[in-house]
Formats: C-alpha cells, structure tokens, sequence
C-alpha cells in the first residue's frame, strides 16, 4: 500500500507551499495478508524540483513484469503545471528515476488505472473542466485514446478509483 506523506494543514499557507515545496516521498506499508502490516516506510520516489508528491497509486505491468507507481507532482512554477509522474519497481524498495506519465496542457491530477481483457483504462482529473477524463490502451507504456463517456459532464469531482464489484459491473468513486 502506498499513501502521500504531505500533511498540508502543517504548512502557513497550505495548498500555496505544498505545491511549491511539499514532498518527495511515497509512503510505503507491506503486508502479506491485508491484516499485519510493515511499518511505515518513506521512499523517495520525485524529482528535486517537484513541488509535491500526491496520490500515488500502483499497478503492476504483466509486460515489464514489475510495479508502476504513479503520482501528481508539479514542476517548472511559473509555466508549469500538475503532471502525473511514474517509476517502475519490484520490490518497493528500489525504483527507477522517475519521469513523466501523462501530460496536457492543463494541469492533471488523481489518476487510477484498471485493466480488464487486456486493456488498460485510464481515469484522470482534468483541472481546468473539472472532470474525470476516461482513456484507455492496451499497454500502460502504450499511447492512451481519449474514450467518449458521460463522465466529461460530471464536474467538480476528484480521486477516481475504479473497482470491480462481485457481480461483474464496475464502479467508479468520485
């Protein structure tokens, strides 16, 4: 399990500092029955010029047979913008330099991804509609395509997180 280290509330001017200056670290728990857990470990996954490290998620990659943990970081302040960031693991102690995911010309935060019959589908926060947009692909590494859903009129959301129900439907929380 992987969580943000950022507690904003501790900042003077919390969203304002956190995103110029906040962390650079994923938190990282492990356990091998989703009862007993590790403790708590800090990783650092970002770049030294990123201003956060916020929402990390993981996925694991049949194709690169590793781990993709991926996050919200922003960089360049001035002219950037929030990009989803990614670094490739096995073990959850050592991972690869990261680099950039998905970038737009808008900011784009809180990403989940789930794959289903080989295809991997893409849910991202776009900061200027304020929706959820939906892409899919067949490989995380793969160019992702913009998928036509209802979702783009559902505005003032965030945090997607898909998950399949035992009943074979999937649902998406907002």
């Amino acid at each position: 399990m992987v969580g943000t280290d950022l507690n904003v509330f501790l900042r003077p001017d919390h969203w304002g500092s956190a995103t110029k200056n906040g962390s650079h670290d994923i938190l990282v728990w492990e356990s091998d029955d989703l009862v007993n857990w590790s403790e708590t470990r800090a990783v650092t996954v970002s770049r030294e010029d990123a201003g956060c490290t916020w929402a990390p998620e993981v996925i694991y990659d049949k194709e690169q047979d590793n781990y993709m943990v991926f996050w919200a970081s922003r960089v360049d302040f001035g002219r950037g913008h929030h990009k989803i960031f990614q670094s490739r693991t096995k073990d959850f102690k050592t991972f690869t330099p990261c680099e950039v995911y998905i970038e737009r010309d808008c900011d784009v935060i809180d990403t989940d991804i789930v794959e289903h019959d080989g295809v991997y589908y893409r849910f991202s926060k776009d900061e200027t509609s304020k929706c959820i947009l939906m892409a899919k692909s067949k490989s995380l590494s793969g160019e992702f395509e913009i998928v036509d859903s209802s979702l783009s009129e559902v505005h003032g959301v965030e945090g997607p997180q898909c998950c399949q129900l035992s009943d074979g439907r999937w649902c998406l929380f907002l």
